[in-house]
């Protein structure tokens, strides 16, 4: 089973990445309120890196109720625990 740190190590890069900003450090509370340029291009950049990188599909029901980056961690933990 992943581990939170494991998930949230993967996400504070592939935010970097796509953000092109090295400084992004993700907290349970991280979201679009307090990240820069977090819009829903942005959003769906990482989501699409993410099942890539886990081999799961994320789907918009299931992504309706994600607020931030903690909820999100757990939303991808639980689906990579079921692949």
């Amino acid at each position: 089973m992943l581990s939170q740190d494991d998930i949230y190590a993967e996400l504070t890069l592939t935010f970097r990445e796509i953000f092109r900003d090295n400084k992004i450090m993700l907290r349970p509370d991280s979201s679009p309120d307090n990240i820069a340029g977090w819009d829903s291009f942005k959003y769906v950049s990482v989501l699409v890196a993410l099942e890539a990188a886990y081999t799961i599909e994320l789907d918009g029901p299931e992504l309706d109720h994600v607020q931030n980056v903690g909820e999100l961690v757990a939303l991808i933990q639980a689906k990579a625990s079921a692949v």
